[in-house]
């Protein structure tokens, strides 16, 4: 005898039975295998349920609870697979049949309207079916279900797959029996009857399968036929269901159609997590770096069955080498599908600064002329632009030169011809230019006579790079000439008296 709540096991199916005791004449204690062993004909059509025992005299109760001791009633009872009661017998302690086998046959109080017809008998206390037979009315439909297969969810990535449950066997069910729909657009199926080996577990199994019915149903020759939907493309919805008279029985008279199942949906996620789209990265390395290390925001990611993982290849945080290197990013969402997107990173090396002179005008300067240039630097980055007047210094190698700086530009005015070379220096970075200019010397006009048009100008002296210098050597040869001039002299006046010696007193002096 089974504790209270258990399950019995027929045929690896597990059927809810009442702990009860039960004397079953011949049999021994309450057992599923012995009650459905015990009925020779059951027959069943549209106005009448007929039972046959198997032995004469052979009862069935009564039936006692084994916890309180009090006795429970038993009661038959028949229902159509729309779950419409049509008979229901007076509750009685014991059910007997007389030794010459005398069936008892019950009269439906309510007509059938969907097949099949499934009768048996029940504990008053447990409302667990303990079905004895199922039967067929001609002229009414059959039942059928569809469902999503155990185990499947809604949502998947592959093309969906339903079950279609017959209650009674068919033949000749297709594709072109079912309606497919949704915003996927499915454009067809393939159809595979699923032999009782094949049979997902849940469908064999009480109470956590189909349903009550529905097992039943199976174990009287009921069939599952597995549909796998085609032409999905898109992601999206996709729906399905048997419509009415799809096809017909193989019972009784093999006219009975199908009943409408339900519409069942399933969704397709066949599409990687959308990724928020990132900017390009360029970094400018500063002077004495080789790399940096360089981090952003991961991309965002969305998807409808979740997000399972994102990453980025090289990751945030990598150090980077001066060039351009991609950067993909990949989210994978709970049902395999991946999607990726991708930036680059570039990073710039440092450059030494440079700065550039560049004279306004072509040629060479006459001596007192000016000239202006156009001074620019180039920093580390590779931008140009004018040197600000406080960041540069200007030398000649002309002492004289007078040199005037402003931002961008600086001008220099000439006193004395020669070549002037003029040195740029960036303050801040160290950077040299130089430029050099040639002045040519101012031509002095004869007779003094200043040139019109020169404002009264002396004209200014065409020697050397510096005035003190031919000042110098003009004095050095007046003094030389002096010199010369003395010692001349000198040397006439001592050949003088040497001639007066050597003639005497009455020597004359020749004119």
């Amino acid at each position: 005898m089974a504790s209270r709540g258990s399950r019995l096991r027929r045929g690896g199916a597990v059927i809810g039975v009442a702990a009860l005791a039960v004397a079953l004449t011949g049999c021994g204690p309450f057992d599923f295998e012995n009650v459905m062993s015990q009925w020779t004909t059951t027959a069943i059509d549209c106005d009448t349920w007929t039972v046959t025992p198997k032995y004469p005299s052979m009862i069935l109760g009564p039936a006692t609870d084994p916890d309180t001791g009090q006795e429970i009633a038993l009661f038959g009872v028949a229902r159509d697979a729309a779950d419409v009661e049509i008979y229901r017998s007076p509750a009685q302690s014991s059910i007997a049949f007389d030794a010459q086998k005398t069936p008892i046959v019950a009269s439906f109080t309510t007509p059938p309207t969907m097949n099949p017809i499934s009768t048996g008998y029940y504990f008053e206390t447990d409302p667990t079916f303990m079905g004895i037979s199922i039967g067929h009315c001609d002229g009414i439909p059959f039942s059928a279900q569809a469902y999503l297969p155990p185990g499947r969810a809604t949502l998947t990535s592959a093309p969906p797959v339903f079950d279609v449950l017959f209650s009674e066997p068919v033949t000749g069910f297709d594709a072109a029996d079912l309606e497919l729909g949704g915003t996927a657009a499915p454009t067809g199926a393939t159809v595979t009857l699923l032999a009782d080996g094949d049979w997902p577990f849940e469908y064999t199994t009480l109470p956590d399968g189909v349903g009550e019915r529905e097992f039943r149903y199976l174990r009287n020759g009921g069939q599952v036929y597995r549909v796998t939907i085609d032409g999905v493309t898109g992601d999206g919805t996709v729906t399905m269901r048997v419509p009415a008279g799809a096809v017909l029985s193989t019972k009784g008279d093999g006219a009975s159609p199908n009943a409408t199942t339900a519409t069942v949906t399933a969704s397709v996620d066949a599409t990687g997590p959308e990724l928020s789209a990132l900017d390009d990265v360029t970094y400018q390395l500063q002077p004495g770096e080789d790399a940096a290390a360089l981090e952003w925001t991961a991309p965002t990611a969305s998807d409808p069955s979740g997000v399972a993982s994102s990453s980025c290849a090289p990751a945030s945080g990598s150090s980077f080498s001066p060039g351009t290197t991609p950067v993909t990013c990949t989210a994978v969402d709970r049902l395999g599908n991946s999607s990726q997107t991708g930036f680059t990173v570039t990073v710039l090396a440092a450059q030494e600064p440079t700065v550039s002179v560049v004279a306004e005008a072509t040629g060479a300067v006459p001596q007192g002329g000016s000239a202006r240039f156009a001074v620019t630097a180039t920093d580390y980055t590779g931008a140009t632009a004018p040197l600000a007047a406080g960041d540069y210094t200007v030398t000649s190698s002309v002492a004289s030169d007078v040199i005037a700086r402003e931002d961008g530009a600086f001008s220099v005015t000439f006193p004395h011809a020669s070549p002037h070379v003029l040195t740029v220096t960036q303050t801040s970075t160290g950077a040299t230019a130089a430029v050099t200019v040639e002045v040519t010397p101012a031509v002095t006009p004869s007779g003094g006579v200043t040139p019109r048009g020169s404002g009264g100008a002396s004209t200014l002296p065409a020697t050397g790079a510096d005035p003190t210098v031919p000042a110098a050597a003009g004095a050095l040869l007046l003094l030389a000439g002096a010199l010369a001039l003395i010692a001349r002299r000198r040397r006439t006046a001592d050949e003088r008296a040497r001639d007066t010696h050597a003639s005497g007193p009455d020597a004359k002096d020749e004119i």
